[in-house]
């Protein structure tokens, strides 16, 4: 992968550097089904030192069956498959655990975090997919300034441009 051809080729497009709150929030509900969840639904995250539980702004999750496997790879769906048959296979939980851990294995959460309440400044991802993490890393963006090769994070960007294919 050449990373000048592909600065060359995001600096010559007409793609933002980073996507609204808003238009992240349209883009996700009409490409991926994704539902917006209360953020109280994840209490879990203030517990989490990656997260910043006072500037969350969106929680999202994505549980269409027909999305989940169109963005998740073989290797996720298979990894899916095996977590579950642990968890229905543990003596220690009860039954009614073991559905709530089941239908949360069968989605995606997604955390937005916001300083300026108009930009991703930071997201999370429970379920993980591969191909929705270069989603958001494009919606997160980068800051004008930082789009320098060299910068490991504008080096990743433009990695998650090409892999969604918004670049070549």
């Amino acid at each position: 992968m050449n990373l000048n051809k592909l600065h060359q080729n995001f600096m010559e497009s007409e793609l933002p550097y980073k996507y609204s709150l808003v238009d992240v929030s349209n883009l996700l509900m009409t490409k991926y089904q994704a539902k917006e969840k209360d953020k109280e639904d994840f209490k879990d995250l203030n517990s989490d030192s990656f997260v910043n539980s006072r500037k969350i702004i969106f929680c999202f999750t994505i549980d269409e069956d027909k999305v989940l496997n169109s963005i998740l790879s073989e290797e996720e769906k298979k990894e899916r498959e095996y977590i579950k048959k642990q968890i229905l296979n543990d003596l220690e939980l009860s039954e009614e655990e073991k559905q709530q851990i089941t239908i949360e294995e069968n989605s995606i959460n997604i955390i937005f975090e916001s300083i300026d309440k108009k930009f991703i400044s930071n997201f999370s991802i429970q379920g993980g997919s591969e191909q929705l993490l270069n989603e958001l890393l494009v919606f997160k963006g980068i800051n004008e300034n930082d789009c320098v090769l060299g910068n490991e994070e504008y080096e990743t960007f433009l990695i998650a441009l090409f892999n969604t294919g918004y670049i070549n």
